[in-house]
């Protein structure tokens, strides 16, 4: 159908993830199979350095791993997110002397390892490493350390802006050059003939990438008014919720489209589009369906109806 990666998340408590790549790695011979993503709280990070490096191993490395700050289940679990970039720094840094061999010693803020290592030899030396988030610091150290960055629904074109100068201040801390770095970007997406329809369907994810962005609005260039800025300040999100949906349909379409892509399928290709031409070469779509739309319908309707039309 002519999609290059295939993206699980690592979400408590969904389906285990290392479960379903390797299914999925199993089942097929040139697709990607990546993580959107893993963090450096749920497990040490030489447990995460371990199964990836199965997985490419089994998937003849085709394994990618996106890595976050994470957020799904700690309260149920009791952990808390400490030091967010820096933990994802050390994580990075201590897989990629795992997967090269050999004992290794690392003595971290966040995380320490002491004189151990993998006991097989991965495949590949450096498994592609992509930091995801939407702050400065996790953005910046995607732009010095990364192999690659997902942005996390940055849909707008003064979303991309603010990436960009953090992501290129790392690439310059670290001497690199924007083609050093595969920018992949997660879209919230619906696609469907009705556009209202479509639109609807990403309305309540949208509020959550509000609130998990409220600090960084004004610079990303969205302006609520005063009813939406109070009404969600202090909010929780639950999917689902009457709080959420009563402020999904206070959203409108400039909101919407800051941080998602929804409507007609030609809709959804020229926002593609423009995205690209802003710089982003990797495109991570997450299905939001429309009522009676399967995940293969979805598939199938980016594969013959957008797809061509951005190629």
């Amino acid at each position: 159908m002519g999609y290059r990666t295939v993206w699980i998340p690592d979400e408590r408590f969904y389906r285990d993830v290392v479960t379903t790549l390797a299914v999925i790695g199993e089942a097929t011979s040139h697709l990607g199979i990546a993580t959107a993503v893993t963090d450096p709280y749920i497990r040490h990070p030489a447990i995460t350095a371990q199964w990836t490096a199965s997985l490419d191993e089994l998937s003849n490395g085709r394994m990618h791993v996106g890595i976050g700050a994470g957020i799904a289940g700690f309260s149920a679990l009791g952990i808390t997110r400490r030091s967010p970039a820096l933990a994802i720094r050390e994580m990075v840094e201590l897989m990629r002397r795992l997967w090269r061999g050999g004992l290794v010693d690392y003595q971290g803020r966040t995380v320490t390892f002491q004189h151990a290592g993998l006991d097989f030899k991965p495949p590949r030396a450096r498994i592609p490493c992509y930091i995801a988030g939407r702050g400065k610091l996790i953005l910046r150290l995607a732009g010095e350390l990364g192999d690659g960055v997902i942005l996390g629904s940055l849909a707008s074109e003064d979303g991309l802006k603010y990436a960009f100068r953090q992501i290129d201040a790392g690439l310059t801390d670290a001497g690199r050059a924007r083609d050093d770095l595969d920018v992949a970007i997660w879209l919230h997406t619906a696609i469907a003939p009705d556009r209202e329809q479509a639109r609807q369907a990403v309305r309540m994810i949208v509020v959550g990438v509000l609130l998990s962005s409220f600090g960084a609005l004004e610079e990303l260039g969205v302006h609520l008014n005063e009813e939406q800025h109070s009404y969600l300040s202090g909010l929780r999100y639950i999917h689902g919720s009457p709080e959420i949906t009563k402020a999904a349909g206070m959203l409108n379409d400039g909101i919407l489209d800051q941080f998602a892509v929804a409507g007609r399928p030609e809709e959804v290709a020229a926002r593609i589009g423009a995205l690209r031409e802003k710089g982003v070469n990797h495109f991570a779509l997450k299905p939001w369906l429309v009522p009676g739309q399967s995940i293969s319908e979805f598939a199938q309707l980016v594969a013959e109806e957008v797809m061509p039309r951005v190629s």
